[in-house]
């Protein structure tokens, strides 16, 4: 027991509620690419209609920073989630080894 707390320490994983979070992780980071693919369109048809080196930078802008930092992070989510399985395999093989 905790000090004071009628609530028993847990110490491992949820094996069941950690597969789907992974799970969501996994669709977070595939909506994040879906985004971005949506965003390249969007910014394709701009290019189409707006020609000047404002629309110059705007593309730059979104090429070489926004869609570079969405990318990232849509990196690193799915490094969560393979992190994730990863414990989670962990957790079952010292699950099955007590």
């Amino acid at each position: 027991m905790n000090e004071g707390n009628d609530i028993m320490a847990f110490e491992g994983m949820d094996v069941d509620l950690a597969e789907t979070q992974v799970r969501q992780l996994n669709s977070q980071a595939q909506s994040l690419h879906d985004l971005i693919s949506q965003i390249d369109g969007t910014v394709a048809t701009l290019e189409q209609a707006w020609v000047g080196k404002d629309a110059t930078e705007f593309s730059q802008q979104w090429q070489g920073q926004h869609k570079v930092n969405l990318n990232n992070a849509r990196q690193e989510i799915e490094n969560m989630a393979v992190t994730t399985q990863r414990n989670i395999t962990q957790q079952q093989d010292a699950s099955n080894t007590l």
